[in-house]
């Protein structure tokens, strides 16, 4: 009897830029305690594109071999840093194995989850706007609301898009919205982005665009709703997108 063929595992490409980092980190090429070159120079010398880069260096700070500091750079902390990769690891830090929480979730990127919510949270928008009954509507103009000025923007923020899945009129997109933001709250690699560069004033400008995707949801306009939502999630990746190097905003 012919053995099994082992599964087939696709690697994505911040895995592949990651594993070459470590590799110049473990020769002494950037050593310990010294600052690795910025992420648009590492793009050019790898070929890749600068959000390639950045999902790679804050999976390499997940794993222990950097720090990023924001308003200077990303620096060597060891040759030796944690065993387990971020592919197996939760926001917690602890082994996926000994957690009921879904295998896939904690090493999605920010920018590969960004990218699938381009595709879909605009049409959610446009949906909301033409199939919402007026308490769903209400729904989500009350969780705007809630957001503006809150201790928990995040949760918030969550509750906001659920809110618009929820007034779709379908069941299957209203599913899809809540795994999407189930993917945000349980990747580690979203979340450590995200507390190096979203401070209260990149919420203040969410909500700013969550009035207006909000505006044209109540007044049904769905070209509008589709607009503010694809805005709001090209903004959203220019501010994960900001230089290490560079202070956030006051």
């Amino acid at each position: 009897m012919s053995e099994k063929l082992a599964p087939v595992s696709v690697r994505r490409l911040y895995r592949i830029i990651a594993d070459q980092i470590i590799e110049r980190i473990r020769s002494g090429q950037y050593p310990e305690g010294e600052r690795i070159p910025a992420e648009r120079d590492l793009a050019e010398q790898l070929e890749v594109s600068r959000t390639s880069v950045r999902e790679a260096l804050i999976a390499l700070e997940v794993e222990g071999y950097v720090e990023v500091r924001i308003g200077s750079g990303v620096y060597v902390t060891g040759k030796h840093a944690r065993q387990v990769p971020v592919d197996n690891l939760l926001l917690r830090g602890e082994d996926i194995s000994a957690s009921g929480t879904h295998p896939d979730y904690a090493p999605v990127g920010a920018f590969e989850l960004l990218n699938v919510q381009m595709l879909i949270e605009p049409e959610a928008a446009a949906m909301a706007a033409r199939n919402g009954t007026d308490d769903e509507k209400q729904a989500i103009l009350d969780a705007a609301m809630r957001m503006e000025n809150s201790r928990m923007p995040r949760l918030h923020n969550r509750l906001y898009h659920l809110a618009i899945g929820e007034a779709t009129g379908n069941a299957a997109m209203a599913i899809t919205i809540r795994t999407l933001w189930d993917i945000h709250d349980e990747s580690v690699m979203f979340n450590t982005l995200e507390q190096h560069v979203v401070g209260r004033p990149a919420w203040i400008k969410a909500e700013a665009e969550h009035r207006a995707i909000t505006d044209a949801i109540l007044r049904g306009d769905e070209d509008a709703a589709r607009r503010a939502m694809i805005a709001h999630t090209e903004l959203t990746s220019l501010r994960l997108g900001r230089d290490f190097g560079s202070k956030l905003p006051r």
